[in-house]
């Protein structure tokens, strides 16, 4: 149990997506934004030999959590947030501090980004738009505040707040204000996931004594467990049809994706290699799943984001290292 608990903390307290940590080795274009946003400065993409200036738009584009390579000094500092088109072109920086800022979720409208950072000195959500500039602090708590994921309406925002080995998921407006908790107990609830029609949340939880995925109305009431296994499942994330959940699990031995039906249970693996891949995230129409992978490198500083068909076939380098957090539309 206790071996559960520490992993938990890794996955959990630090990157959310079951992957591991550390410093990422170089690979993305570097964009000029203010750590604040108040001044925006013309991007700069690098595609092979190519180099241009454009304005780049959330669509169809992917927001990912990499290290900023002139961070690499430290594991937790230094985790920036990035936009890139879903073949891995036109890489725009939005963050730029020597904090952890990551776990980005596109708006439904597509026109600002919300995001955990430790910029104040502890995790708390904060929203910027969609260039990375008017950056508000959402939260303040002493607890850490983390995984946000936008309603599908845009009026609400769910997180996790706690530390360590226990943390609830908590819901508020998406302006910050009247926060509300929606599960109470002693254990780890964490990465909520919304449901197409705004009706139920996922989420990830030990309360069984390992990790798995659950289910429960918007007020935290009508909890349902999905998976029941021995081993680890997290980092849900509901498809835009509302009809299946894909998740993260290590019961092959290793962490691979998953996707899970949710009217009959059936669970299908969609990636089987000796490798630790993990975050999916769906594409706007579902039919794609954007994830993080280690196959073409030796360790989990070689995560690069890979894209293959949402039945597991199909899968494609993007070329760009990094997590997955949140695909646009």
């Amino acid at each position: 149990m206790e071996f559960i608990r520490a992993h938990l903390k890794l996955i959990l307290e630090y990157i959310p997506i079951a992957l591991g940590i550390g410093a990422l080795a170089v690979g993305f274009g570097r964009g000029c934004f203010s750590s604040d946003g108040a001044e925006p400065a013309e991007t700069t993409i690098v595609s092979g030999s190519a180099t241009t200036t454009t304005t780049l738009l959330p669509d169809d584009r992917i927001v990912v959590q990499w290290l900023n390579d002139s961070d690499r000094g430290s594991y937790f500092a230094g985790f920036e947030i990035f936009v890139m088109n879903a073949d891995g072109t036109q890489v725009q920086q939005l963050t730029d501090n020597w904090n952890f800022d990551g776990v980005a979720s596109w708006s439904p409208d597509k026109d600002h980004i919300t995001f955990q950072s430790d910029r104040d000195g502890d995790s708390e959500i904060f929203v910027m738009n969609a260039e990375g500039m008017q950056v508000r602090q959402l939260t303040e708590s002493d607890l850490d505040d983390r995984f946000p994921a936008w309603s599908p309406d845009g009026g609400f925002i769910a997180f996790g707040r706690g530390r360590d080995t226990n943390s609830e998921i908590f819901v508020m407006n998406a302006d910050g204000t009247q926060v509300r908790q929606l599960t109470d107990n002693d254990y780890v609830d964490e990465e909520p996931t919304w449901s197409p029609d705004g009706d139920h949340i996922a989420f990830a939880s030990d309360r069984d004594g390992d990790l798995e995925i659950f289910v429960m109305d918007v007020v935290g009431s009508q909890v349902r467990q999905l998976t029941d296994n021995i081993y680890i499942d997290g980092v849900p994330a509901w498809s835009p049809d509302g009809d299946h959940i894909a998740f993260a699990s290590d019961r092959d031995g290793d962490l691979e994706i998953f996707v899970l039906n949710i009217d009959n249970g059936e669970e299908r693996q969609l990636t089987d290699n000796d490798s630790v891949e993990g975050t999916p995230v769906w594409s706007p129409d579902g039919d794609r799943i954007a994830f993080a992978s280690e196959r073409y490198g030796v360790a989990w500083s070689d995560t690069e984001i890979f894209v293959m068909d949402a039945d597991g076939s199909n899968v494609d380098p993007t070329g760009q290292r990094g997590w997955p957090t949140s695909w646009g539309g």
